[in-house]
C-alpha cells in the first residue's frame, strides 16, 4: 500500500496505459465510495454534523485525486516520450478529450527515453536511447 501511494504522488518516471486508467480510478473509489455510503446513512438519520464533516473530507480527497490525476498525465506523457507540460492540454475545454485519448489509447515508446526505462520491460534490457528506426542502415 505504501508503494501505491508513493507511486501515485510522484510525477517522475513513466506509466503504461493500464496504470494511467487504474490508479486515479482506484484512488477515487478507495475513499469516495465509503464516504458516499456514510453520506447516505447520515442523510437517512439526519445527522447534520456528520454530513458537514463528510463534505470536508470529500472536498479534500477530491483535491488530492486531482493531484494524482495530474501526476498520472505527466507520467503517461513521459511514457509517450513527451514533456509533462502537455498535461496542460487536460485543462483546456474540449481539448482534454484529445489529451485523454492520446494518453489512454496510444502506444508507448518501447525504448529507453529521457524519462526512464520502459515500464513494461521488467528486465530493463533495452538500454539504448535511440529509437529502433535510427539504428537501421540504408
Amino acid at each position: 500500500m505504501k508503494d501505491f501511494f508513493n507511486e501515485c504522488n510522484s510525477y517522475t518516471g513513466r506509466w503504461n496505459r493500464k496504470k494511467f486508467w487504474l490508479y486515479p480510478l482506484g484512488m477515487s473509489l478507495l475513499v469516495l465510495l465509503p464516504i458516499w455510503i456514510l453520506f447516505s446513512i447520515a442523510f437517512a438519520l439526519n445527522i447534520t454534523s456528520l454530513i458537514w464533516i463528510l463534505w470536508w473530507i470529500a472536498i479534500v480527497w477530491y483535491i488530492y485525486v486531482i493531484y494524482v490525476s495530474i501526476c498520472s498525465y505527466i507520467k503517461r506523457f513521459h511514457d509517450l516520450d513527451r514533456s509533462g507540460h502537455f498535461t496542460w492540454l487536460a485543462f483546456i475545454p474540449y481539448i482534454w478529450i484529445i489529451a485523454m485519448i492520446w494518453c489512454g489509447f496510444f502506444k508507448w515508446s518501447p525504448w529507453v527515453n529521457r524519462f526512464g526505462p520502459n515500464p513494461l520491460d521488467p528486465t530493463n534490457t533495452s538500454t539504448s536511447n535511440e529509437k529502433p528506426e535510427d539504428n537501421e542502415e540504408l
